[in-house]
């Protein structure tokens, strides 16, 4: 009985860790989306040094989702990364908390002084952004 419950929780893992990365890039593509932060990443006199968006890597994520914006897929970057390619335009992702149905997410765009949280819900096995809100330091 033991050998035949550990085969089927190991066959469950790599569902259950696929449904996570899911759900983690859902989170995340909400976030880059809120209206209120576009303006931020499309700035006229700096638009070529904010393409691709360019998120810090974290082990609060997997850096191999293929997100995109703007046309173009969201680089994942190191802080060694970014410090040796001198970019000053990401974002770095402080919490991403999934807890059943519930996700909060805490951001910052340091180069705009902007931090963003965000509660998101999941719905009928889709996420819905249900509240944020947008801080200038």
């Amino acid at each position: 009985m033991r050998l035949i419950l550990s085969i089927f929780f190991v066959s469950l893992a790599p569902l259950i860790f696929a449904q996570q990365k899911q759900d983690t890039h859902d989170i995340i593509n909400h976030c880059l989306n809120i209206t209120e932060i576009q303006p931020y990443f499309q700035k006229a006199d700096c638009a070529e040094n904010r393409k691709p968006i360019v998120i810090q890597a974290s082990d609060l994520f997997p850096t191999d989702m293929q997100l995109i914006m703007f046309g173009e897929p969201v680089k994942f970057m190191t802080v060694e990364e970014l410090s040796d390619a001198n970019v000053l335009a990401y974002l770095t992702f402080d919490t991403l908390e999934v807890s059943g149905k519930y996700a909060l997410a805490i951001f910052r765009y340091t180069i705009e002084g902007i931090t963003v949280t965000a509660n998101l819900e999941k719905f009928n096995g889709k996420w819905v952004m249900k509240e944020y809100t947008v801080t200038k330091a």
